[in-house]
């Protein structure tokens, strides 16, 4: 007898492709040469909108390249450098979201970044959209400024409480 599960979880396709091994080389990348920011943009009338983002930047293309090939999707972004050009490559919002999952069992530097990110995603998913009447409750705005509060202090080498953000869960079927 034959019985076919069925997946429980967000979209599962995205970054299955990536092997383990990549996965751990994204990692050690992300934590020495990457960034994960909360991105808070405000918009003429004030409302505010976050995001999660992760860049990689470098003075080597061709490690850029590399991460690219492995990622499969984005731009390489070349900028000028004082000494020499530097090359960035971003991925945002639910790619950013998905690659966070996939390289988040071989982080060390930055996992709590990745978490929070990961976290900030799934709530944005779920419960993010703009309120009816143009407008948000004041717990959500609150909770997504915390979000941005923390990030910030995380990536500015801060330690701040972050048992109030929930582990990433892994899906199944």
């Amino acid at each position: 007898m034959f019985s076919k599960a069925k997946w429980t979880g967000p979209n599962h396709d995205r970054f299955m492709h990536i092997a383990a091994e990549d996965a751990r080389w994204l990692a050690m990348f992300l934590d020495t040469e990457g960034n994960i920011t909360v991105k808070r943009v405000t918009n003429e009338n004030g409302n505010r909108w976050y995001s999660i983002q992760i860049g990689f930047s470098s003075t080597s293309k061709a490690l850029l390249d590399v991460a690219l090939t492995i990622i499969g999707e984005g731009t390489i972004l070349n900028r000028p450098g004082k000494n020499a050009p530097m090359y960035y490559y971003q991925v945002s919002n639910q790619a950013a979201a998905s690659l966070l999952r996939k390289v988040y069992p071989f982080l060390i530097v930055k996992k709590s970044q990745a978490r929070l990110g990961i976290y900030l995603q799934a709530c944005l998913a779920t419960t993010g959209k703009k309120r009816p009447g143009g407008y948000r409750e004041k717990s959500w705005s609150d909770l997504l400024e915390r979000m941005w509060a923390t990030n910030k202090s995380l990536n500015h080498f801060g330690n701040p409480d972050i048992s109030w953000i929930q582990e990433p869960k892994y899906w199944q079927w």
